[in-house]
């Protein structure tokens, strides 16, 4: 089976708004909301999970100035059968605004194999805040590969393949061309990621790009620490804007 999400986020009067949104196959976008100054979806598909072989794509764009937040409607299943299952995901990120997609756990089942790629386009001016959480039962597969680029070239590049025994492996890319922010937040990020419980992780910077890679033996350990270091990003990002 496919699906696939077409997106855009755009402001009018002060206020951002979802623009265009298509969506076909198995996919869903749910009705837009209010989420501080920025405006939330949740992306969802259709079925128990996602089986071998299906083929999802997503292309958002999150227009200068305005603010969009993604999330998952739940922890998706990928069930084993003959095939490879897919998403490709594009980001892009216009000057001035500002993007966070915190997604729900992706659990592959026994045997299941899965790819899953990220391409991130961020302007000079704009951020994006990109989480990802995965958990391996045994005999399983799945290949992550994510890029980030600012005004097009690129600064990070994140290739990760997992198997049983990984447990939960979450990834938080924060993109951001100004090096003193990157700084201020690898500061923020690093006693949360420190103390977290039941978690192990770092943090590292990159020029243009600040990576958050932890892994737990329980999924929602993992998911509790992308929370924190998400809603701790938010905050800084609010108080920032209000001073």
């Amino acid at each position: 089976m496919t699906g696939s999400i077409a997106l855009d986020c755009a402001v009018r009067g002060g206020r951002s708004y979802i623009a265009r949104v298509r969506y076909d196959g198995l996919s869903r976008v749910s009705r837009a909301r209010r989420d501080g100054d920025a405006v939330q979806v949740v992306l969802a598909h259709l079925g128990p999970g996602i089986i071998g072989g299906d083929r999802y794509a997503l292309d958002v764009r999150v227009e200068p100035r305005a603010a969009l937040v993604v999330t998952g409607q739940m922890a998706t299943p990928v069930y084993a059968r003959a095939g490879v299952s897919s998403m490709h995901a594009h980001w892009r990120v216009d000057a001035g605004a500002s993007l966070v997609v915190r997604a729900e756990p992706l659990m592959l089942d026994a045997g299941a194999c899965h790819d899953a790629h990220a391409t991130i386009d961020v302007a000079a001016g704009a951020s994006a805040i990109v989480a990802d959480i995965v958990t391996v039962a045994p005999g399983a597969l799945v290949r992550l590969r994510t890029s980030a680029r600012i005004d097009g070239h690129l600064v990070a590049r994140d290739a990760c393949d997992l198997r049983a025994g990984a447990g939960a492996v979450a990834t938080l890319i924060v993109v951001c061309a100004d090096g003193g922010a990157r700084a201020a937040i690898a500061a923020l990020l690093d006693p949360i990621v420190a103390s977290a419980a039941g978690v192990r992780g770092g943090v590292g910077t990159l020029p243009g790009a600040l990576v958050v890679r932890a892994t737990s033996a329980r999924v929602w350990a993992a998911q509790r620490l992308v929370e924190a270091c998400v809603t701790a990003l938010r905050t800084r990002a609010r108080q920032a804007a209000a001073a």
